[in-house]
Order: C-alpha cells, then structure tokens, then sequence
C-alpha cells in the first residue's frame, strides 16, 4: 500500500488552452504535526464555519484519526477503532467516507471488512464482511455506499486481480467495480472492466513477485460522485462517464499534449526506482526503462470531482519541479481554473472554496495534512 502511493509521484504536461486561462493563486491556511503522521492513503472532512473535522486514514496506524482546525494548526487525537480483527478494529485502514445518512465508513483492505460509525460517538453501528472467497479480484477499496431500490445498502468497490501468469516479465493486470449488499454477498461483478496499474513482475525460481507501478506507469483511476462513475485510464486523455448499472452514458475529452520526455527526467526515475528496490530489481527494471515507448508515459497524474461536480484534473510534471498544476473543468470540457500546488501534495477532497490533502516530504519520509483556501 504504501508503495503503490510512494510511485504515484511523476510529471506535466502542457495543454492547449481552449477557453480563458485563470490563475490563482493558493493559500496554505492548517498544517498537521510532521511527527504524528506516517502515510495517509485516505481522508474525509466535514465542517461549518471554517470548523474543520477531518478523518484520516493512515496506512500504519491501525484506526482512523480525528484532526481539528485551530488556527494554522491541525491537532489529531486518536477516533475510531482500534487494533484488531473484530467489529470496529483494523488491521490496515483503506480508506473512510462521511455520509450524512449512515456516518462514517472505514474499509479495511486487508480484512476486506466495512465498518460504519456513528459519529459523534464513535460508536459501531454495522460491520460487513465481504465475501471474497473464490473471486480472481480482491476489493482494495469502497468507492461508494449507495442505497439500493428496497433502501438496502449497496457498497461499490474497485478490485484489482492478482497476477499469477509466468508467462512475461511485465503485464497489465484488470480492476473491476464490484458491488456487495449489506450482507457482504455479491450481487454485481465486473461492471466496468479496466486496465489497472502497470506492473512489473519479477520471477525468480519459478516464483512470481509483482512490485509496485513503476516511476513511470499508467493507472486507472475511478471516482463516483452522486449517480455517475467516472472514469480515467491515464494512458489515453479521455475520462469516460458511466451510470451507476456501468452503462457508458457520456464521455470527456481532455485536449492534452503528452510530455515530452528529456534524459534528466529517465535518469532520475532510474536513480527514485534503485532507491526502492534491490540490486537485481533495479537492473530488470531498467532493461525495460531503456525499451520503452516515449508514449508509454502518462497524460494525467490524478483526478477527482469536487462538490459542484466540477472536474479536476492534476497534471504530470518533470523532475525537479516543485509544482503541480491542476487544472479545473465544468463538465462542458470547459477550462474552468488553473492552480499551482506544491509537487507532493495528494488532493483528497475539494469543498466550497478548501482544498484538504496530504503533504508528503519524499526527502524526510514524513506525511502531514494541509488545508488550502482558494477562490472559486
């Protein structure tokens, strides 16, 4: 887990502007302590009034944190579960969601177990374990709690498939959205079928290892937001829209131009990847470096919808830069703002005119969450 979020950290591109380009500029308002954090995967906030509630999703801590605004500060105290394989208690936090309805969601991916929360206090309400006996793919993460037609919950996850063909030293592998009732049965399998993340697969005695995407792989990314899926292999400029039953109901053109690559930018992926990995490893890997295609490289490093179903899409950037640019569509395709925010801070929610996300010091190994206005 950790890994997959370290190697998620690559490059820009330009775009060819078609409506009026608007900067901005951003203002970093809260910082959380540098010392309490090892690695958030995930988070949530819910707040009034500038009254920040964030809930954080740490990979190495094994229960969900609970951060409070005060002043340029963020404090976390310790919130919901605890250590554990029983109702409420985790082994590895995924990721967490705020409903309204049903308060707070927190998966478990190793467990493949959903707990939900009441949230003021932190009392658990449900557990749902879900069924993954016999399935090719496993569910790394929940997506989305829906309700179903007989107000039953229904829980959409992204499930990857593990690779298990010796056949080649690299391979794709596929991620579906799979979607589990309460009882944690299945009841809709491979609603949309993607590429996942580019891997590469190491044998050595007739063993199989699968380490993380390289430096630079393409991924896919899905959201859901309301009703609509959405949808983004990066190695095309397309986000694809589907309804909640995986009918393709619209579709997105990003008018990227791809990154042309210098030889600064492939010696420094190389050094990053020995850095990770063993001796042997990082010889493998650069003997596919050296092989692959310039337009194996990726034209979109993530994105995500913000609450008035605004797109944003963040850019990948050369080494050595120190910022990313994200870019805010209307989903006409119409270029709504352009922001700069530093190169390794991961955006996680965007609300109102805040932008809350993780902050991670690849020289100093530590995580910290930031909060940023900006004028929307």
């Amino acid at each position: 887990m950790r890994y997959t979020v370290l190697f998620l950290f690559i490059f820009i591109q330009a775009i060819p502007v078609f409506s009026q380009k608007i900067s901005n500029s951003v203002e970093l308002i809260a910082e959380s302590d540098k010392k309490t954090l090892s690695q958030v995967v995930d988070l949530d906030i819910n707040f009034s009034d500038e009254q920040f509630q964030i809930f954080i999703a740490d990979v190495f801590i094994s229960s969900v944190l609970v951060g409070k605004r005060k002043g340029q500060k963020i404090t976390l105290e310790k919130g919901y579960g605890r250590e554990g394989l029983g109702p409420g208690e985790f082994i590895e936090v995924t990721n967490v969601q705020l409903h309204p309805e049903n308060g707070l969601l927190v998966y478990d991916g190793n467990l493949a177990m959903i707990s939900l929360f009441e949230v003021e206090t932190q009392k658990v309400e449900q557990t749902v374990k879900l069924d993954t006996r016999g399935r090719i793919h496993f569910p790394m993460e929940v997506l989305s709690l829906t309700e179903g037609n007989d107000g039953s919950k229904l829980f959409y996850t992204k499930s990857e498939m593990f690779i298990s063909d010796n056949s080649s030293e690299s391979q794709e592998r596929s991620v579906v959205i799979q979607v589990f009732n309460e009882d944690g049965k299945l009841v809709s399998d491979s609603l949309i079928v993607k590429p996942a993340n580019d891997v590469f697969v190491y044998k050595k005695g007739g063993n199989v290892s699968v380490n993380p995407i390289p430096i630079w792989g393409r991924k896919s990314i899905i959201r859901i937001n309301n009703d609509r899926i959405y949808s983004i292999w990066s190695g095309e400029p397309k986000i694809r829209i589907y309804d909640l039953k995986g009918l393709n109901v619209d579709s997105l053109n990003l008018e990227l131009e791809q990154l042309e690559i210098t030889e600064n930018d492939k010696s420094e992926a190389l050094k990053f990847e020995a850095m990770m990995m063993d001796i042997k490893k990082s010889r493998i890997r650069e003997q596919l470096f050296l092989a692959m295609r310039e337009d194996y490289w990726p034209w979109v490093h993530d994105f995500l919808i913000d609450d008035l179903e605004r797109v944003w899409i963040g850019l990948p950037s050369h080494f050595g830069a120190e910022s990313r640019t994200w870019r805010v569509y209307n989903l006409n395709g119409s270029l709504f703002k352009e922001l700069e925010f530093p190169l390794d801070f991961t955006i996680h929610k965007v609300k109102d005119n805040y932008v809350v996300g993780e902050y991670f010091n690849f020289k100093k190994f530590t995580s910290t969450v930031r909060i940023y206005k900006v004028d929307l």
